[in-house]
């Protein structure tokens, strides 16, 4: 492929982003499509709904309509009145099957007296229970007078019978019976029944009290749990009924949904073309840019021999070569700078060395001429050396100013294997606050004598980190304290808490004269001293040891404030300790 310039990467870049619009177009469209698909079928739905509500209606109005003719013709009303003979009866349901005949949906036409006994009836089985129909819990219908129905099952097929009040055929005004007709309720739903509108579906009839009139559900497989369904109502008035039909979304909108997933499909194998596009010429625009930024990780690190390599792109191998350059160049001053700070550091040393030697030698060697004076004065031949008493005691002070000068000498040597290889530390559980009374009853001498207050408020401490260690940096930086404070009115003041990390801090602060701010960064240099007895190796040895044990120091200073040091040790976890 061509090594083309970055802004020619970035024109392809903007181009192959330009898919992410085209996606979400036509995401948008296919939604407004779908959300239109829904919307007309729901209407269709209610209005089928509704037009099985209004055929039922009409159905029932021509019972109605019916009943009232039926409960009207004068054979019926007179047949309340007259004696009823077997000739008379038998044209009764002559006459009543003619009726019937042109009217298929009744199965069986019957003449109730008003305390419910069969009169007469087209067609009579044994099934015909005089006061089961009539004198029962009946339902009205709701604007026509002297009409009810009941529903009941006969021949284990569920049946609705409805009544009408006769009036006599002379006094209009005077009940004489009822006229019934008897009709299968498959008839009556048979427009809901016959509604095919997939599995799982549901259609009901209801009373107006909740009862059920009709119901059937279409289930062909097992239920979803959290299958949403759809619910459409239409109300049936002259039967105070109301029709209900429960249609899963899945089925209602099924087509709408295979639209959608294939719509999804589509656009998800679009967006894959376009995320791989995206990503691999994004990939081959950043890797260069990777390349260095890991480059200059390795440069921060301090692998200063470490060259970046980025084979495309001008501007980018430009970029690269100065960086590999600056490296380069880098590693030249560094070789230069630690080879001047090695000969400086030796000089140091061995003038802190000679300077720290030299003194008590000078001593030792000053008191051994001392002594070799007065002895010279005493006659050889004497075995034993007879001195008055001040020469016997300015002999003795001398050989205890050669002991003190001996010791100090062995204190700068420790002082010096100390710092320069101290021991591996022994990680363990420490209490801070045990460690610091420890160290604070050691110097309980030192601080009585130079009438020091101490303020401890340490509590609470838990850490990870060797003990003796810990002790060794107490003592050091409590003794620099001591020793810098005025005696009388000299304050050295300990506490503890936690910081936001959890992590345990303790502070020590004095309120000595404080150190100057441009020798605050060289208090852990060795062989620094600002109070010319020490050897100058105490705080460097604690600046060691808190690092040997995951420990940080801190120092904050003013001349005349005081001088506050800050130790942030490693947070104690509840798990078996290892060794440092």
């Amino acid at each position: 492929m061509l090594k083309l310039p970055l802004k020619w990467r970035i024109f392809w870049l903007y181009f192959v982003f330009g898919f992410i619009p085209l996606v979400m177009v036509f995401y948008f469209s296919v939604n407004a499509y779908t959300l239109s698909i829904e919307t007309v079928t729901e209407k269709q739905v209610s209005q089928l709904v509704q037009r099985i509500a209004e055929q039922t209606e009409t159905l029932c109005l021509q019972i109605v309509h019916d009943m009232e003719q039926l409960s009207t013709l004068p054979y019926v009303q007179i047949a309340f009145v007259e004696y009823q003979n077997t000739h008379r009866l038998n044209l009764l349901r002559e006459k009543l099957d003619r009726f019937r005949n042109g009217r298929t949906l009744y199965e069986r036409i019957t003449l109730f007296t008003n305390h419910g006994r069969v009169l007469a009836a087209n067609h009579m089985t044994e099934q015909t229970s005089p006061n089961q129909f009539v004198l029962g819990k009946n339902r009205s219908m709701a604007g026509v007078d002297d009409v009810f129905y009941k529903i009941f099952k006969e021949n284990d097929q569920n049946h609705i019978a409805i009544f009408k009040r006769v009036y006599d055929f002379q006094e209009q005004h005077q009940p004489v019976g009822f006229v019934s007709v008897l009709i299968p309720l498959d008839h009556v739903v048979a427009f809901l029944e016959r509604l095919e509108m997939g599995p799982d579906s549901e259609k009901l009839i209801v009373m107006e009290t909740g009862e059920p009139v009709f119901s059937q559900n279409e289930f062909q497989r097992h239920e979803q749990v959290n299958d949403k369904k759809k619910e459409y109502a239409a109300q049936i008035p002259v039967m105070n009924w109301r029709i209900l039909l429960r249609i899963p979304e899945r089925e209602l909108f099924k087509d709408v949904h295979q639209l959608v997933q294939r719509n999804l499909f589509f656009m998800f194998v679009v967006l894959l073309l376009a995320m791989g596009a995206s990503f691999f010429f994004s990939r081959r625009e950043i890797h260069p840019l990777t390349e260095i930024i890991n480059g200059t990780r390795e440069f921060a690190a301090g692998n200063l021999d470490h060259r970046i390599q980025t084979p495309s792109g001008i501007e980018v191998r430009r970029l690269s070569n100065a960086f590999n350059q600056m490296a380069k160049q880098l590693k030249e001053r560094q070789l230069e700078l630690i080879k001047s700070n090695k000969l400086a550091a030796l000089g140091l040393l061995i003038a802190g060395i000679a300077h720290e030697i030299k003194n008590p030698l000078a001593g030792i060697k000053t008191t051994a001429q001392v002594m070799v004076e007065v002895l010279q004065l005493c006659p050889r031949h004497e075995t034993q050396v007879n001195l008055d008493e001040n020469d016997y005691y300015d002999i003795k002070g001398m050989a205890q100013d050669i002991g003190q000068e001996v010791n100090r000498l062995n204190k700068i040597v420790t002082d010096l294997l100390n710092f320069a290889k101290p021991r591996p530390s022994r990680i363990t559980r420490c209490d801070m606050k045990e460690i610091v009374d420890d160290c604070l009853r050691i110097l309980q001498k030192e601080i009585k004598n130079r009438k020091i207050t101490i303020s401890n408020e340490v509590r609470n401490c838990i850490s990870m980190a060797d003990r003796d260690q810990m002790v060794q940096v107490f003592i050091n930086l409590l003794l620099n304290a001591i020793s810098i404070v005025a005696p009388g009115t000299g304050i050295i003041s300990l506490a503890s808490f936690k910081n936001e990390s959890t992590a345990p801090v303790i502070i020590i602060k004095d309120n000595g004269p404080g150190i100057p701010e441009e020798k605050v960064d060289h208090i852990f240099d060795p062989f620094f001293s600002m109070s010319g007895t020490g050897t100058g190796l105490g705080l460097s040895i604690v600046y060691t040891l808190l690092a040997q044990n995951n420990a940080r120091i801190k120092v904050s200073s003013r001349v005349g404030n005081g001088t506050q040091f800050q130790l942030t040790f490693k947070e104690y976890h509840d798990r078996e300790p290892g060794d440092g």
